[in-house]
C-alpha cells in the first residue's frame, strides 16, 4: 500500500532525512518522534503538497503507483484527518450538510451510512441539525473522523487525532481505530504514545530532535 525508501525533505540548506516504511494492506502504522522530526511534512509528502524542489526519494509508491504518477485522484482513496482536525468544518454548515456534501462528492446518497459510523463514534444523530459552534471539541473531533470514513477510503491519514481531546473522547476513537484495523489501512502520528501503541499495530520511529536533520552545507 505504501512504500518510501531514501526519503528527504529539504528545508533551506537542512535536509531532513527519513527511515524507510512500509505499509501493508490493512495494517496499522504509528510514526513517533518528537516535534519537528517531520511526521506532519510526511502526510504532506504523500498526499502532494510539496514542490518537486523539497524532497527526493529512492522509492515512493502509493496503492502500488509511483507517487509522482498521482494526481488529484488519490483523494478519492484517501482520507486525511489533520492535527486540530476540527477547524476542518465549516462553521455555516451545519453537520447533516456535511454529510451530504461528503455522499454528493463520492456519488452516493442517503445517510444510513453517516447514521452507523456516528453510533459507532457514541454521536447522537441529533447532533445532524447542528452547527460546528455549538458542539464540543471531542465531538467535533468525531464527526471528522466520521466524515473521513464515510468516503470509504482504502487508505486513512490521521495527524495527532489524540490532540487537544478529552480522556473519553480518547477511549471513543481507539474503539473505533479497532474497529476498522484490517479493512482499512492506517497510517497515524501521535505525540501520547501510548495511545499510539494501543491504537496501531506497529510503529516507525524518527529520529529525536536534532539528530533527524542533517546539514547540506
Amino acid at each position: 500500500m505504501i512504500e518510501i525508501q531514501g526519503l528527504s525533505i529539504l528545508y533551506g540548506k537542512r535536509k531532513l532525512a527519513y527511515p524507510d516504511i512500509s505499509v501493508k494492506k490493512g495494517e496499522a502504522v504509528g510514526i513517533a518522534g518528537k516535534s519537528g522530526c517531520g511526521k506532519t511534512s510526511l502526510f504532506s509528502f504523500l498526499l502532494g503538497e510539496l514542490p518537486d524542489s523539497a524532497f527526493s526519494y529512492e522509492r515512493a509508491e502509493l496503492l502500488g503507483r509511483d507517487l509522482s504518477l498521482w494526481g488529484m485522484e488519490r483523494f478519492e482513496k484517501i482520507s486525511y484527518i489533520p492535527q486540530f482536525a476540527q477547524s476542518a468544518l465549516n462553521p455555516r454548515m451545519k453537520v447533516r450538510e456535511h454529510i451530504d456534501a461528503v455522499l454528493s462528492a463520492c456519488g452516493r446518497r442517503g445517510s444510513g451510512e453517516a447514521e452507523e459510523l456516528f453510533q459507532k463514534l457514541a454521536l447522537s444523530e441529533e447532533l445532524f441539525s447542528r452547527y460546528p459552534s455549538t458542539l464540543s471539541g471531542g465531538q467535533k473531533q468525531r464527526i471528522v473522523i466520521a466524515l473521513a470514513m464515510l468516503k470509504e477510503p482504502e487508505l486513512l491519514f490521521m495527524d495527532e487525532p489524540s490532540s487537544a481531546i478529552d480522556f473519553i473522547t480518547l477511549r471513543r476513537i481507539l474503539e473505533y481505530i479497532w474497529s476498522i484495523k484490517g479493512t482499512t489501512t492506517i497510517l497515524m502520528t501521535a505525540h501520547q504514545r501510548p495511545f499510539l501503541e494501543k491504537a496501531v499495530d506497529r510503529i516507525v520511529e524518527l529520529s529525536e530532535g536534532e539528530k533527524c536533520w542533517k546539514s547540506e552545507m
